[in-house]
């Protein structure tokens, strides 16, 4: 976390220092009126010190871990401890696929469902058992190997 040199104050837009010309009334002036022209203090132009005088002030950066920046936002809050950690817990949905597909990767496919609608099918279809097709299998090699 940064911090400049001049705080965390936040900008604002002021009159130009250089030229002295400022647009308002002050409530309760007795001596001044519109239009009037006020002389400009003199000063030294708002450039400081010569080097070396004053103590300087540097920037200075330091981290702060997700807890302490918490910490921080919630110590002047004087919450109970519970809310302050429901506060602090940030909850993330993420979308999650509900049931198995009937059709698609096989990480996605439940496998026993599958079997038992296959062994449904078979039944409605009247497939031949394994028996039969074997018993079919032994007449055809019969057939061809007998001369004609």
């Amino acid at each position: 976390v940064p911090m400049p040199r001049k705080g965390t104050d936040e900008p604002s837009f002021g009159d130009d220092r250089q030229s002295g010309r400022r647009q308002h009334i002050l409530p309760g002036n007795k001596t001044f009126s519109p239009g009037d022209l006020i002389d400009k203090p003199g000063g030294g132009g708002g450039y400081g010190s010569a080097p070396g005088t004053t103590e300087s002030e540097d920037d200075f950066r330091f981290v702060l871990s997700r807890e302490e920046v918490l910490d921080l936002f919630f110590e002047d809050l004087e919450l109970p401890d519970l809310v302050k950690l429901n506060l602090k817990q940030i909850l993330s949905f993420k979308p999650r696929r509900a049931g198995f597909a009937a059709s698609g990767a096989p990480t996605n496919i439940n496998v026993g469902r599958t079997m038992r609608n296959s062994h449904g099918r078979r039944i409605a279809l009247r497939r031949p058992k394994q028996a039969e097709l074997d018993e079919i299998a032994r007449q055809i090699a019969e057939l061809e190997a007998k001369p004609a």
